[in-house]
């Protein structure tokens, strides 16, 4: 006589392997975003920015004005020359701060609230032909979020299909 086995419970067995490829596919995912991310940034390359030659700074405050080239990628600014852009005159060191590339008159400075004329010099990392690349891929699996629900749906909806099918090919009722 043969022995009859519970059948009850194999189609869920069945599933574990699908749930740990699932995490594992997951897991792999992250890893491979990770490196991409730091493959972008060790691809930008150290570039001379445009600097700015007698750059104008409208109405510097003691809140500071930004240089142009502020908003370039990890800049850095280094001042040659600053002079009130009405008289011309130099404007020493101890009349304003400099944080990178942003001028603030200093408190109780004469030149507080004029214009001002500041040559600088400037370096950022600017991008590569591999950093757009790796940019562009990040910017795609962004995407994976707002598709989640819909293959998550897709999954759930062919899990009950299979096992429907399975149980009605088997004799087994639902």
């Amino acid at each position: 006589m043969t022995p009859r086995y519970n059948k009850k419970g194999q189609t869920v067995a069945g599933l574990q392997g699908v749930i740990w490829t699932i995490v594992i596919i997951g897991i792999l995912l992250v890893i491979g975003l990770v490196v991409l991310d730091k493959m972008e940034e060790a691809s930008w390359v150290s570039t001379a920015g445009t600097g700015g030659s007698n750059e104008t700074l409208t109405t510097v405050t003691e809140a500071g004005e930004d240089f142009t080239d502020s908003t370039l990628r990890n800049v850095v600014c280094t001042v040659g020359i600053v002079t009130n852009a009405t008289g011309g005159e130099t404007i020493a060191a101890g009349n304003y701060t400099q944080t990178n590339c942003n001028l603030a008159a200093a408190a109780g400075s004469e030149y507080n609230n004029t214009n001002w004329n500041v040559t600088y010099t400037s370096q950022y990392d600017a991008d590569t032909v591999a950093s757009l690349a790796g940019n562009a891929t990040i910017g795609a699996v962004a995407d994976i979020p707002d598709w989640l629900p819909v293959i998550v749906v897709v999954v759930v909806a062919s899990v009950i299909l299979g096992l429907v099918y399975f149980f009605r090919k088997t004799g087994g009722g639902i």
